[in-house]
């Protein structure tokens, strides 16, 4: 069987690239290099190069993009389901291609086949080809944007195949900004990219006559993401040819360092106020753990990083569900892009604030606020109860911002819930449900929660007042005071 690729005019081979975008990354955005690659044949022998030049030289970054069928197709193949776990097991990052016809496809089909890809396929995000420039479509691809990330494809790439206006950036992670014949020169690609931020954009050549390293390595000036090949209309994307080999090796000697996320886990109560000071277990696919710590807690990894995020109950503070819903308290994820995880709890009717913690676990020492009646906990990180469970790991994917890899176990819950009560025009992801549930407490004490609870305490604290008072002046007559009170 051999894929069917939608082949149009020569400014209109759309099924692009996959891309990658680190917002925030503690890597300069400069230095970072990656490969980007319309994979648009079958799973076989092009998927085994790639996977093969992934694996001799891990530190290249690569990204691919799959075309089971001018999109998902009408069902799931068990080939590409293969394939895909097997490029991802390398540590290559996989998008599914979906086109827009320039806006004019509906957004509920163009969605449609976003749900595909979730349901099918083990992706990261998803390539929007044929993407529209003019003036007026900017909400149609930030919507595609915003609902691919809600359900838990984070990258997103737009492909007009050129420059697109201002008001266009953002509306994707990552726009082609040339999809041509030859490669750019310096003065094109400086007006093409506009001295904008190059890991927005990315190059693709096809027709390359003679593979010129410099030239190419010209372009990672202006774009982060290349891919050149000496293939042609009608579809230079049906095979990995030898420049493929060229522009890996290019990319190993240009000394660029792997693409780095940031992850950051937050804790909220069931109103989104902050909580600070519960604690955080980050940890490999294998069970070790990485990084431990009290909300808000940041963590660095390699992009596309598998990774075991828990958080644990305290007190009366219990974990209720994760901003997309998910209800288990341990959760698998994929880092590819910076991103942020924010757990939601419920906690006492009286108390708007966290308890108290301090830890010195992992290198890192934090304090946290305390509730509202000024009641504070102090807990040292080894007195803290570890509550998340462990039992919703049933299979191997992930169930949120893209799974990890062939072998690494998925976190799936038994229900979806989605508790925000603001209003968007962005799509629901289906599946949503209301329900919340929440994991066994911890065996910490409770923060103490009312100014009540301090009244013995007082009273005895004003007994002893007096008394020390009192053993003061009978011992004044003849003799230097020897005790005072202390207010």
């Amino acid at each position: 069987m051999t894929s069917r690729v939608r082949v149009r005019s020569r400014s209109r081979i759309r099924k692009k690239v996959a891309i990658a975008l680190l917002v925030g990354s503690l890597i300069t955005i400069s230095s970072l290099a990656a490969i980007i690659v319309p994979l648009y044949s079958y799973p076989g022998v092009d998927w085994n190069a790639i996977i093969a030049a992934k694996q001799a030289n891990p530190g290249v970054s690569m990204v691919v993009i799959i075309n089971p069928d001018n999109g998902p197709g009408l069902s799931q193949d068990p080939n590409y389901v293969t394939g895909v776990n097997n490029l991802r097991a390398a540590g290559v990052i996989v998008l599914g291609y979906d086109h827009t016809s320039y806006a004019a496809r509906p957004l509920s089909v163009v969605i449609a086949d976003v749900n595909s890809y979730k349901a099918w396929y083990n992706l990261s995000g998803i390539f929007f080809d044929e993407m529209s420039n003019v003036p007026g479509n900017e909400n149609y691809y930030s919507t595609l944007n915003q609902y691919a990330k809600s359900v838990g494809l984070p990258f997103t790439v737009g492909n007009p195949g050129g420059t697109v206006p201002a008001s266009f950036q953002g509306t994707m992670d990552v726009i082609v900004t040339y999809e041509n014949q030859g490669v750019p020169g310096t003065a094109s690609l400086a007006s093409i990219t506009g001295g904008l931020p190059k890991n927005t954009f990315a190059v693709i050549a096809y027709g390359v006559d003679s593979f010129n390293a410099s030239a190419v390595s010209n372009i990672f000036d202006y774009a982060n993401y290349v891919y050149v090949t000496n293939d042609t209309l009608p579809n230079p994307y049906g095979a990995v040819t030898g420049d493929f080999s060229k522009l890996v090796s290019l990319v190993a000697g240009l000394g660029k360092p792997q693409m780095t996320s940031t992850l950051n886990v937050l804790s909220v109560d069931s109103a989104g106020t902050p909580i600070v000071g519960l604690q955080t277990t980050i940890a490999s696919t294998t069970g070790s753990t990485l990084d431990a710590g009290y909300t808000p807690l940041t963590y660095s990894a390699p992009s596309g990083s598998e990774l075991l995020v828990s958080v644990a109950n305290y007190g009366s503070f219990v974990f209720s569900h994760w901003s997309d819903g998910g209800t288990n308290p341990l959760r698998a994820l994929e880092v590819t892009t910076s991103t942020t995880l924010t757990a939601y709890y419920s906690s006492p009717a009286n108390s708007t604030r966290t308890p108290t913690a301090t830890s010195t676990s992992a290198g890192t020492s934090q304090s946290a606020s305390t509730d509202s009646t000024s009641n504070g906990v102090t807990s040292a990180a080894s007195g803290s109860a570890q509550s998340a469970s462990t039992t919703a790991v049933t299979k191997v994917t992930t169930s949120s911002a893209s799974s990890g890899l062939a072998s690494t176990p998925s976190i799936s819950s038994s229900s979806s819930p989605s508790t925000s009560s603001s209003t968007s025009s962005i799509p629901t992801a289906p599946g949503a449900s209301t329900t919340t549930q929440a994991s066994s407490t911890s065996s910490k004490a409770p923060a103490v929660s009312s100014s009540k609870a301090a009244l013995p305490y007082i009273a005895l604290g004003g007994g002893a007042v007096i008394l020390l008072g009192l053993f003061a002046y009978r011992r004044r007559k003849g003799t230097a005071l020897t005790a005072r009170y202390i207010r």
